[in-house]
């Protein structure tokens, strides 16, 4: 299985570099089998979006393969569209994974043709549009009328769900390139009535492409593998997680991280990466007392009590 991500100048390169290092290093990944995907300038970019060379040489001295694309259609105006164009250009057996993830173990799937995260609750739409409406503006833009998805599930509560919604940070496909190119189709399609959608797209409005990812599933007739997203798809951390999808960086070093410590830690302590990321500014403030401390009012909360608390003061760490 080839796992694959996008990296563009910014913030990316550094999650790029501590996803790599974490497949490698934790998820025990063959680097021949990492590909990083990186697009092309063109004018469509407002700024630059090709990375660096310190970034590029990063990856290539873990033996991450790195792959030009172009997002012709949209470019900056979408560039969540960077995964599905990346996805097309695949071959088979991959695994598409957004960048701000972290592996905390051997990365393995079960046996699937096309496997993802299990559905979630859909976005509410807009008062006054009906419950539906704005979904069913979608579907009809990609020729699919009210029909129901089957969805194998993992577990004893396998049932059908109808116009089932899926967070696209991890999809593995063993026809990924196909896959891409039928959900490239339902994106443009979609894009092209997202002045209709206003109520679901002011819920969630950078998620074309996961509006689009179930009615491209429909399409394909594929049977979905929906896996567990405790394990493969975490927000947050737990014991028995695979692939942790942190979101900012300031979680890897929030007072809940102490318990995955020892499969973290291998991470975000290799020396190599320390060394890439030493004029990192962001991740060095926020590995930093300091930036631990500051924690609480970046994410506009007060750490939990208990037993994360408890653990900062042990550490030395301050409350303001």
């Amino acid at each position: 299985m080839n796992i694959n991500f996008i990296v563009q100048r910014g913030r990316l390169e550094r999650e790029a570099a501590i996803l790599a290092t974490s497949l490698v290093t934790v998820g025990k990944v063959a680097p021949a089998n990492i590909r990083a995907f990186f697009p092309v300038q063109t004018d469509k970019w407002p700024g630059e979006v090709t990375p660096t060379r310190k970034c590029r040489e990063f990856l290539e001295g873990l033996g991450v393969t790195l792959v030009p694309f172009d997002n012709k259609a949209y470019g900056g105006a979408y560039p969540h569209a960077n995964r599905i164009y990346a996805m097309a250009a695949l071959g088979g057996d991959d695994l598409m994974m957004d960048t701000d993830m972290v592996a905390l173990g051997p990365v393995r799937l079960p046996d699937a043709t096309l496997a993802l995260g299990k559905p979630m609750r859909r976005p509410r739409v807009g008062p006054g549009s009906g419950p539906d409406a704005q979904w069913d503006i979608a579907y009809a833009a990609c020729d699919l009328g009210d029909a129901v998805n089957q969805v194998a599930e993992i577990g004893e509560d396998a049932e059908p769900v109808k116009r089932p919604y899926y967070n696209a940070g991890m999809i593995y496909a063993q026809d990924a390139a196909s896959f891409g190119a039928l959900w490239l189709d339902c994106l443009a399609r979609v894009y092209t009535v997202r002045d209709q959608l206003g109520g679901l797209l002011k819920q969630k409005k950078w998620s074309l492409d996961q509006i689009s990812l179930p009615i491209a599933i429909q399409r394909s007739g594929t049977p979905v593998t929906a896996l567990p997203m405790k394990i493969y798809n975490n927000v947050d951390n737990a014991q028995d997680t695979l692939l942790w999808h942190y979101h900012f960086v300031y979680a890897l070093f929030s007072p809940w991280t102490d318990e995955i410590e020892p499969r973290l830690g291998p991470v975000l302590n290799n020396e190599d990466l320390l060394d890439h990321l030493k004029e990192d500014e962001i991740f060095q403030f926020w590995r930093s007392p300091e930036g631990r401390i500051a924690y609480r009012d970046a994410v506009g909360r007060e750490p939990a009590t208990g037993k994360s608390r408890r653990v900062l003061r042990q550490k030395g760490y301050k409350f303001r």
